[in-house]
């Protein structure tokens, strides 16, 4: 029967095979002699596979069948028969609680193919978090955001956080209802709350965005995300959280919105310090300036930004002086 592929007829005949396996073992809880060699051979049929059939120690039984999905081959039979005859796998060897390498496997396909998995997914991961394999998903968009009865929505775990965040649609709250899975996206590296190395990261994607495109004005969730992102390096730096040379690399990046609606380079700005020097610039110029506003100023100058007044007054006074000559 095995020499041909298998078909509804052969896996009645499959089932009937193994309920008679099934009162052996459960009367002798070991398999009979005679039938070890069921063991050895590719004799039962698998889900997604019609052509061939598989070994027992090759194929997953059904019970758990939504951690698996086509990530590994699932035994074709109904699954009330499974179960009446889960002595009988178990002594065959039938595989009948999944490998974390094959549930990560699933995880990283059903993402990438954008379907939804089970939700006993994540509990799984959650339980093995300790799992070598787990590692694998830390930099995978693989976190489903979405509600339960939502299309899924798969995001990074360096793009999550458990706490409010300053960043717009950039990166994503975390709801309660998923703190039931904290051991595994503590794992993935969600954090509690963003650093000044998430507002870095920030500034960082929106120069990329920015040097990559034609742009007539700065979008309002960029504007938003940036505006979050240095008003955090402010803090940061008052608090001491983080030092002036963590922002030096900012320096030449287009990362501050302009009341133009430009995104510019800190090294471009310049700091209002001086009343009036503004009002005496040319227009054109104007979109350089920075208000000395907290905690922004800080986190400004840090980047690059330069006093207003150290760069303009000598030749606001040269300009000046040459009138009144």
């Amino acid at each position: 029967m095995s020499r041909s592929s298998p078909t509804a007829a052969s896996k009645l005949w499959i089932a009937e095979i193994l309920l008679y396996v099934q009162r052996h073992v459960h009367r002798q809880q070991k398999l009979p002699t005679a039938l070890e060699e069921l063991r050895r051979f590719a004799w039962v049929p698998a889900r997604h596979d019609q052509q061939i059939w598989s070994r027992p120690d090759r194929i997953h039984a059904a019970f758990r069948d939504y951690l698996i999905g086509r990530a590994a081959p699932v035994l074709d039979l109904p699954l009330a028969v499974q179960k009446e005859c889960s002595e009988a796998l178990g002594f065959l060897g039938v595989i009948t609680s999944p490998a974390t390498e094959v549930v990560v496997d699933h995880l990283k396909r059903s993402a990438a193919a954008g379907d939804k998995v089970h939700g006993e997914v994540y509990t799984f991961l959650s339980e093995h978090c300790k799992d070598r394999a787990v590692r694998d998903l830390k930099k995978l968009d693989c976190i489903d955001i979405a509600g339960p009865e939502d299309p899924p929505r798969y995001v990074s775990a360096a793009n999550l956080f458990w706490a409010e965040h300053p960043f717009g649609n950039f990166r994503h709250t975390l709801s309660r209802e998923l703190r039931r899975f904290q051991p595994l996206f503590d794992t993935l590296g969600v954090k509690e709350q963003p650093t000044f190395e998430d507002a870095l990261a920030i500034l960082d994607e929106c120069s990329s965005a920015a040097s990559s495109q034609v742009l007539e004005e700065v979008p309002t969730e960029v504007r938003e995300a940036t505006e979050g992102a240095w008003r955090l390096l402010g803090v940061a730096l008052a608090t001491g959280a983080c030092s002036a040379e963590n922002l030096a690399g900012l320096r030449g990046k287009s990362c501050i919105a302009s009341i133009g609606g430009r995104l510019l380079r800190p090294s471009y700005m310049l700091l209002e310090d001086r009343a009036g020097v503004v009002d005496r610039l040319p227009n054109e110029s104007r979109d350089r300036i920075l208000s000395r506003t907290e905690p922004f100023w800080r986190a400004w100058h840090a980047a690059g930004a330069r006093p207003l007044s150290a760069c303009v007054e000598p030749v606001v006074q040269q300009s000046a002086g040459a009138r009144d000559g």
